[in-house]
């Protein structure tokens, strides 16, 4: 399942620049597998979470809430600096109870999404190797070592 940049519920307006989206989805359990864009006829680019991500339960009759991520400004790059791709930067920051992305949603069962470390996938793709931002109280990386900070809860 992809999520944006199509069928946008909603858009900041002004200086806000969040958008929401909002997927039917059949209840399961779910990973996130990185920030990418799939292009007409099959390709991709972005950045892989193959060393490391989270997954959450999607259950029936609610809406879960993923929190946000966030694109970081990239440094910038000398024009002439090609010898590798440059990985997306992104920010992520966790959904906060009772705070809907957007007013219609707020009288809704919205539920804040219970992130679990999962281990490395590969790329399935060939992006960019990147890895879910480490989050306090869900997960952190000793180098290469996905470290569960939910063990317990």
């Amino acid at each position: 399942m992809s999520i944006g940049p199509l069928f946008r519920f909603s858009k900041g307006s002004g200086g806000d620049k969040v958008s929401t989206y909002v997927h039917q989805l059949t209840p399961g359990t779910y990973r996130i597998y990185g920030m990418m864009s799939v292009v007409p006829g099959g390709g991709a680019f972005g950045s892989c979470f193959c060393m490391g991500s989270v997954k959450f339960e999607v259950k029936a009759g609610e809406i879960t809430d993923l929190g946000r991520f966030v694109a970081r400004e990239l440094p910038k790059r000398d024009s002439s600096d090609n010898a590798m791709p440059m990985p997306l930067g992104v920010e992520y920051r966790l959904p906060v109870a009772g705070e809907a992305a957007d007013s219609r949603l707020a009288a809704l069962p919205v539920r804040p999404a219970k992130l679990k470390p999962v281990g490395k996938l590969p790329n399935y793709f060939g992006m960019t190797i990147d890895r879910f931002p480490a989050t306090a109280g869900v997960i952190r990386y000793d180098r290469d070592k996905i470290v569960d900070l939910t063990a317990g809860n």
